[in-house]
């Protein structure tokens, strides 16, 4: 269930939500200040560029070839080719989860993180990128929902992250677009996959017009599409699991 609605957040009292939510995004920023040369070394992959956001830009474009098996997706494809064009000087090679999302946390009965999980797209890049993705993927599972009370805002998020961290973060509406583009990666090759195993029909279009790439479109300024019965089919073979 969302976590706005039912499990550990709502039972808790709105002083307990945010000391959770505070306690979450300081692990973020404590995985973040790791130094990448002591242990995490295996995370580098050269063949994409230097660490950093250059080479984390060179996975992208190599996994956005993947997950649309070769196709064009003209959302998308601009999306990525404003991230490169737009690359902010940003020199930071930190430690990153990956999928710092609310959903990826344990707590205790009591609100405290007792474990985090999910680090298959662990990698080297600025620190911005997981705390990007935490706004970002909050956004997302809290749409249509009233947010609980207690949690902390944005801008208080963003100080205490910076605190832990030990720097100031810089450019999150840029970092924000790269977290877009990964939602409408994910949701591309998971069509692809479910169309694969003849839970869709192969002209399904939901990896080109979705959620995502409508958001996407929004933030470039240009047209989007509609989502539609593509998606709504998606959705469907999603949950008919």
């Amino acid at each position: 269930p969302n976590y706005h609605v039912a499990g550990l957040l709502p039972e808790l009292s709105p002083a307990a939500r945010g000391q959770l939510w505070e306690e979450a995004v300081s692990t973020i920023a404590g995985i973040n200040r790791l130094d990448w040369r002591q242990g995490f070394e295996f995370l580098n992959k050269p063949q994409y560029g230097e660490p950093g956001l250059e080479q984390y830009l060179g996975w992208l474009a190599a996994w956005r070839d993947e997950a649309m098996e070769g196709q064009a997706n003209p959302v998308i494809d601009q999306a990525i080719a404003t991230l490169i064009d737009d690359k902010p000087e940003n020199p930071h090679v930190d430690v990153l989860w990956g999928d710092s999302n609310p959903g990826n946390f344990l707590f205790t009965t009591e609100g405290h993180v007792a474990a985090v999980l999910d680090f298959e797209a662990a990698a080297l890049g600025p620190a911005e990128i997981d705390l990007a993705w935490w706004f970002f993927m909050d956004q997302i599972f809290s749409f249509g929902h009233e947010r609980v009370s207690g949690l902390p805002s944005r801008e208080a998020q963003i100080a205490l992250y910076e605190s832990v961290l030990g720097r100031k973060v810089a450019d999150l509406a840029y970092f924000e677009l790269l977290a877009a583009v990964r939602i409408g990666l994910v949701l591309a090759r998971t069509t692809h996959v479910l169309i694969h195993a003849g839970r869709l029909p192969p002209d399904n279009r939901a990896a080109f017009n979705n959620p995502a790439t409508q958001l996407l479109a929004m933030q470039l300024g240009i047209d989007g599409g509609e989502a539609g019965e593509d998606y709504a089919a998606f959705e469907t073979a999603m949950n008919d699991r």
